[in-house]
């Protein structure tokens, strides 16, 4: 993809069309008669932390109401467990697939000499201590901190623009 339109289509895919498939195999949604389904929950919180990557729980509703669902803050912090984390993981992942590759003889030319060269980097994520038994931390400067973190992990192909992962890990 190179073009801000087929980008543009890819993310709604992403974020329209990928949550609703996933969603009852995630054990996201489980009535079809939910309201805050998986497609209103990923669009509400990606919008929703682009906007402020500390939102409330308040700001993330408010933001949910801007899609036409009104849910309480209580609602949306019972929807915060093992179903969402499973959820979210798996558009990411999606995401991650939507790759933006080298046009046709684009490749650098030192780079067409070798079957893949590699650039892979990753980052520890800090997560609320609710998630300790599923991403244990590596510790921290007090008792609390590091309780519970996750490794995310990604290596993109520079012969290619194509890009693996993300690899999510304890």
């Amino acid at each position: 993809m190179s073009t801000v339109p087929q980008v543009s289509e890819a993310m709604q895919r992403v974020l329209n069309e990928y949550p609703r498939q996933i969603e009852r195999e995630t054990g996201f949604v489980q009535r079809s008669t939910a309201r805050l389904d998986g497609v209103t929950f990923t669009r509400g919180l990606v919008l929703g932390w682009m906007a402020n990557a500390e939102a409330s729980y308040s700001q993330l509703r408010s933001g949910i109401a801007t899609l036409g669902v009104h849910v309480t803050n209580q609602a949306l912090e019972q929807r915060f467990g093992p179903a969402s984390v499973r959820l979210l993981k798996g558009v990411l992942g999606e995401g991650i697939k939507q790759v933006i590759n080298y046009d046709e003889g684009d490749v650098p030319e030192l780079f067409s000499r070798f079957n893949g060269v590699y650039c892979q980097d990753g980052s520890i994520v800090t997560l609320p201590a609710s998630l300790k038994d599923e991403y244990p931390g590596c510790g921290g400067k007090t008792p609390e901190a590091g309780v519970s973190s996750m490794r995310l992990e990604v290596r993109w192909d520079l012969s290619s623009g194509g890009m693996s992962g993300p690899w999510i890990t304890a």
